[in-house]
Formats: structure tokens, sequence, C-alpha cells
């Protein structure tokens, strides 16, 4: 009873960790889809003001290869994160697997 107990608060806690990560992948993309069609990040509804001038001086201070607010890689590597956590939740990490580790 008290190990079913555990699982449903650790499962709960990990969709709210799922949940987050979707949600800050989600405002990345609309802030680069908002930049690509803007040319600036101030204005962008998903961004505080403050966050939008910090990102526009860091795309200043970048390569100009690098011209957008989230790189490809910060995208890739959130949706690797979901996809860990949603791995957890379904069981796919177990404590002993096949393999005795």
């Amino acid at each position: 009873m008290e190990e079913t107990k555990e699982k449903g608060y650790i499962d709960g806690w990990i969709e709210r960790k799922i949940a987050s990560c979707k949600k800050q992948h989600e405002t990345m993309k609309a802030v680069n889809e908002y930049y690509r069609k803007h040319g600036t990040v101030i204005g962008c509804p998903a961004v505080s003001e403050e966050k939008a001038l910090e990102l526009d001086e860091d795309i200043r201070r970048r390569y100009p290869i690098h011209k957008q607010p989230y790189m490809p890689s910060a995208l890739r590597n959130k949706l690797n994160e979901i996809r860990r956590w949603e791995k957890h939740l379904n069981g796919g990490y177990k404590k002993n697997d096949e393999r005795g580790r």
C-alpha cells in the first residue's frame, strides 16, 4: 500500500515535470518564430519584456550564424528531456533490468 502511494507521488511529480518541459519547449519555439517574423523578441507575448531584452542582447553578441533566440540544440535537448521523463513515467527505466544493473 505504501509503495503504491509513493509511486503515485513520484508519477505525479514526473507528470508535472513533463508538463513544465513541454511548456518551456513550446515557449522556445514561439519565441524563435516571433523572432524570425519580426527580427526582435521585444513585443513577443510568450516572454516578459526583461527576458525579451536579454534575448535580443544575447543574439547581438553571438556570431552571425546564430541569429535566433534559442539554438536548435537547445530545442533538441528540451525535447530529449521530455522523452526521458516520459520513458521514466511509462516504466522504461527500472531499478534492476534484465542485465542485472
